[in-house]
């Protein structure tokens, strides 16, 4: 723009020029001093005329160069902050209109910290920043640390029959976790073969973690049977348990039926009848006078006289229901007696 225009102020000048000479042919010029007649600026050429003394109509014009800009100091016109870029501004000495600005690149948050709540194994903490150039504040959560806990340690050794229990403690926090272990539970191996002892036939089983004994009571001991093609016949007994069990099998076969005058004046206080027994005999109880409970199921046949002269027979443990007990119609016990059956008990009038 600025060499425009100074060429075109020469154009200008160059045909004044050509005019003046041709109206000048006939005088001699005088011109007098060069005056500005239109202002150099900072981006444009100005120009500058004189005027011929002897004739004012013949002028020459010639270009003034244009100044150029001469900038003042760099000032700051906007402060940058922590978050924002700021602006520093410079004006031309030759016209304060022109001016030139620059960004002052953002300072930047200089943050402090500090832990405003402590983290613990459970709940999170919180970390408190502080910018020092601005105030300005922001917050971080600190994660929970979770328990770091040591190696399980044996408070209560486990037994076949008590559970166990283990401990362990977080090495931060001391919280202590515990873990309850099962009872291992017996583990008895197989049944030992019967033998005899204090009047009955008994079994063991011995627990392989513990040694825990358990027994089970067969039979009892000293009780005579005949063989039938059917099973056994309990015909006496002459043992010496006053609290008899008879056995459901011997050798395989089944006891069937307890004969007449089997415990004939027996001193035995109570019987348990295995249900194979399908027949009560005659007076096979008669006169067992310590004889106090029976234990019976349903659907074994007695003769009438099979309890008779029982005047201690106090209970009778039946392991049918009441309706069945009644419908057996048994008239071998004596009134009074109480008759548990799996439904309630009744009494026998």
């Amino acid at each position: 723009m600025k060499k425009f225009t100074t060429i075109l102020a020469a154009a200008i000048i160059a045909i004044t020029c050509v005019i003046g000479l041709a109206a000048c042919k006939s005088h001699t010029h005088d011109y007098g001093e060069w005056t500005v007649t239109t202002e150099a600026t900072c981006t444009t050429a100005g120009i500058e005329t004189r005027i011929c003394k002897s004739d004012a109509s013949h002028k020459e014009t010639r270009a003034i160069s244009a100044k150029g800009h001469d900038y003042g100091e760099w000032t700051v016109t906007t402060t940058a902050t922590c978050e924002t870029a700021g602006v520093e501004t410079r004006i031309c000495k030759h016209d304060a209109t022109h001016k030139e600005t620059r960004p002052i690149a953002a300072l930047g948050h200089d943050w402090d910290e500090i832990v405003t709540i402590e983290a613990t194994c459970e709940t999170d903490g919180e970390m408190t920043f502080t910018c020092q150039v601005c105030g300005e504040t922001r917050t971080e959560v600190i994660p929970a640390l979770g328990h770091n806990f040591s190696k399980w340690e044996t408070v209560t050794e486990v037994t076949c029959e008590d559970d166990g229990l283990l401990k362990r403690v977080c090495v931060i926090c001391q919280e202590e976790e515990f873990e309850i272990i099962p009872a291992l539970g017996h583990a008895y191996g197989d049944w030992t073969e019967p033998f005899e002892r204090d009047g009955y036939f008994i079994r063991q089983a011995f627990c392989s973690n513990c040694g825990h004994i358990i027994e089970e009571i067969l039979y009892s001991d000293g009780i005579e049977y005949d063989e039938s093609d059917e099973g056994f016949i309990v015909t006496s007994y002459w043992g010496t348990s006053v609290n008899v069990i008879l056995p459901a099998y011997k050798d395989g076969k089944p006891v069937i039926e307890i004969r007449w005058f089997a415990f004939h004046y027996s001193n035995l206080e109570s019987i348990i009848i295995p249900e194979t027994v399908v027949h009560i005999g005659e007076y096979a109880f008669d006169n067992c006078q310590y004889l106090t409970s029976i234990t019976m199921h349903n659907g074994v046949t007695i003769v009438d006289s099979a309890f008779g002269n029982n005047s201690n027979l106090t209970d009778i443990f039946f392991s049918g229901t009441i309706e069945e007990w009644q419908n057996n119609d048994y008239l071998c016990f004596n009134s009074g007696l109480t008759v548990h059956c799996s439904d309630g008990a009744i009494i026998i009038d």
